[in-house]
């Protein structure tokens, strides 16, 4: 894809309607990806793609204003093989990705989440190599940079656990880049524990986005049908049958007649079997959207709003189903 402008750097994931991504398309050529795993301030992404012009750089980052300063620094910089999603990494990784398409992955000082509660927060939980040995290549590998020792030994043991061949960690070992986030913390005396994980075993696991094309909508009969129950039942949590699945309606908002709503939803999706006090799984994933309401004849029609744009997860899906399905119920 030729860039226009630093706005062409951002790939807007949610937008596409076929899953994994085409990164052969997006690049505009086929050579090996990396990719980091919550970049920062994308000082080591950007420092790697320009030393090495033959590899496709993808990084994973939530903050805006991170997202900010780096695509204006890559487009100052001319640096045209590198991709950034605004997208949470564990979500983008299993999802994003074919199998056996990544070369390698990169994680650089992550949130190490020591208490055992937030143990789920962390991008390396025993979820997470299961997605990695899916997506990764057959000579693929990941790459850890961690202040936080018990972090790295953690991540070693686990990649053990999955088939992973590892080197040791490596205390204050020479680096190919050396970001000023990690000379700040040499310059307090930590030591930095490195090592390097290589796929060993294959494996396949369930994404959430699927190749189907088609939106997420409903058309419920005006005839039969009440907007006013939606008011009654806000703030209430509906559940699937197996727990993986959950939405809540928050607010309604109204048109410029009352033939048009809006109505924010929060969509959660459960890893299958999922307990609080297990860390094997990553957690869920959280959603924040509006569905759009309107009257067309004898009918509403439902479906997604398009600025918020979310990923089309079973979640998703669910919420458009659910909200038709109390615009007819009793209410409560």
């Amino acid at each position: 894809m030729l860039l226009q402008s630093e706005y062409d750097y951002v790939v807007r994931a949610q937008d596409y309607i076929a899953y994994p991504l085409d990164w052969n398309e997006i690049f505009g050529n086929s050579n090996p990806l990396t990719v980091e795993v919550g970049f920062g301030n994308g000082e080591y992404t950007l420092e790697m793609a320009r030393r090495h012009q033959d590899r496709n750089f993808i990084g994973f980052e939530t903050s805006l204003t991170s997202v900010a300063k780096t695509i204006r620094r890559m487009w100052k910089d001319n640096v045209e093989n590198v991709r950034i999603l605004m997208v949470d990494g564990r979500f983008g990784l299993r999802n994003l990705f074919g199998d056996e398409s990544v070369a390698c992955i990169i994680l650089n000082f992550p949130t190490p989440w020591s208490k055992n509660k937030h143990f789920k927060r962390r991008v390396a939980v025993p979820d997470f190599f299961r997605t990695l040995n899916m997506i990764l290549s057959k000579d693929g590998r990941m790459e850890l940079a961690t202040d936080v020792v018990n972090y790295a030994v953690d991540t070693r043991n686990m990649a053990l656990e999955h088939g992973f061949n590892c080197t040791p960690i490596v205390i204050n070992g020479e680096r190919e880049v050396i970001t000023r986030f990690e000379r700040k913390w040499i310059g307090y005396e930590r030591n930095i524990h490195t090592m390097t994980l290589y796929k060993g075993q294959s494996d396949s696991v369930k994404r959430l986005l699927s190749e189907e094309k088609e939106m997420p909508h409903a058309r419920v009969n005006v005839k039969g049908s009440n907007v006013d129950n939606i008011m009654k039942n806000l703030n209430k949590k509906w559940t699937n049958e197996d727990g993986t699945q959950i939405c809540v309606f928050k607010k309604v908002y109204t048109g410029k007649d009352e033939n048009s709503l809006l109505v924010k939803t929060i969509a959660v999706d459960m890893p299958l079997g999922y307990k609080e006090d297990e860390v094997d799984t990553e957690g869920d994933f959280r959603q924040h959207f509006f569905i759009n309401l309107f009257k067309r004849g004898e009918q509403w029609l439902l479906n997604l709003e398009g600025t918020a744009n979310p990923f089309r997860t079973p979640s998703v899906k669910y919420a458009v189903k659910k909200l038709a399905d109390v615009m007819v119920s009793e209410g409560e």
